[in-house]
């Protein structure tokens, strides 16, 4: 019977706590954090784009022309092979255009896209040139690009978790009281990673424009933000 009181006993303290913490006034706030990291590596997308009265003919000019590009960017770059991929190839059928009217001459157009992975990144300008001159003739852009991304969202995250917390230490002290538990948090992106590219294209000088092209890499930033739920409890 001894023990039976005494297990009610214990029921009857949980339940009294239970029902003082559901009590408990709750203060939710987000935070957020961002972390900029220096870009070390450069992805240049360009191809090569022919066009012929028949495809057999502008695939033929292709052909030649990307190769050439390819052995510049392998011999005259240094670019390793498995640094070079293609990522898109296409064949158009194109009309010919007079004074705003097509006409019913067609002429074929053949596209080949490869993407370039430069590990010096102060290389990248000179790529392009020597590509260009092998016979690319469309750049499409240029990313330049972190290999630290990872590791600088991780960072990001922590101190938007850090910067909830001061929010919510704020408000609690202004209520007069202190924060108790975590009651919940979560990623308001859901646990994604966000960058974005930031990054300069020099204006050549009068006497430069002929020469090698000048990109400025710049950063990439990413972000994290988080909500979060915590007690209010009296202060001391």
């Amino acid at each position: 019977m001894k023990k039976i009181c005494s297990l009610l006993i214990i029921a009857a303290l949980l339940l009294m706590c239970s029902a003082a913490l559901a009590d408990a006034p709750l203060v939710s706030v987000s935070g957020s954090a961002q972390v900029s990291v220096a870009t070390d590596h450069a992805v240049i997308h360009l191809g090569v784009r022919t066009k012929a009265e028949t495809p057999t003919e502008a695939q033929a000019e292709n052909k030649l022309r990307t190769a050439a590009v390819m052995k510049a960017l392998t011999e005259d770059c240094g670019i390793p092979e498995d640094k070079i991929a293609t990522s898109g190839f296409n064949i158009y059928t194109m009309s010919e255009w007079i004074d705003g009217t097509s006409t019913e001459k067609q002429f074929y157009q053949v596209q080949h896209q490869l993407s370039v992975t430069v590990a010096d990144i102060d290389k990248a300008g000179y790529v392009i040139d020597r590509c260009v001159e092998a016979g690319a003739n469309a750049i499409d852009y240029v990313s330049f690009e972190a290999s630290g991304m990872k590791a600088a969202y991780d960072k990001a995250l922590r101190e938007a978790v850090v910067d909830a917390r001061r929010k919510a230490e704020l408000i609690a002290e202004a209520a007069g009281m202190k924060l108790g538990n975590l009651v919940s948090i979560s990623t308001e992106d859901g646990g994604g990673e966000f960058y974005s590219n930031s990054f300069r294209m020099k204006a050549a000088e009068p006497e430069e424009a002929m020469g090698d092209t000048k990109l400025a890499p710049g950063t990439q930033n990413t972000s994290a933000s988080v909500s979060a739920t915590w007690e209010m409890i009296k202060g001391e």
